[in-house]
């Protein structure tokens, strides 16, 4: 279908900003691997599979495929509900 300049860049935008975030959790997510398998917690086959997967994503991501667009929602999505549910059991104590 045919669209308008405005609503390409504004979906243009929006896929930058998802982007963007799951950049940013990924690299917290695997800063938090390297200290568990500095701690003896994890093995450094979960970190090596963790730069993988999240490399592949990016890569895949970047030539925006659109089944890794809609994996880099999710996965954006499932990181903001863990991080309200962090909240909100570091604010009630539960």
């Amino acid at each position: 279908m045919y669209e308008f300049s405005h609503e390409v860049e504004r979906k243009e935008r929006k896929f930058k900003l998802y982007l963007f975030i799951f950049i940013i959790s990924s690299l917290i997510g695997i800063s938090l691997d390297i200290v568990d398998f500095y701690n003896g917690k994890t093995s450094g086959l979960r970190i090596v599979t963790n730069i993988l997967f999240f490399g592949l994503v990016i890569y895949f991501g970047l030539q925006k495929k659109s089944w890794v667009v809609w994996m880099i929602q999710l996965t954006v999505w499932m990181y903001v509900v863990l991080l309200l549910l962090i909240t909100i059991v570091v604010i009630f104590r539960l």
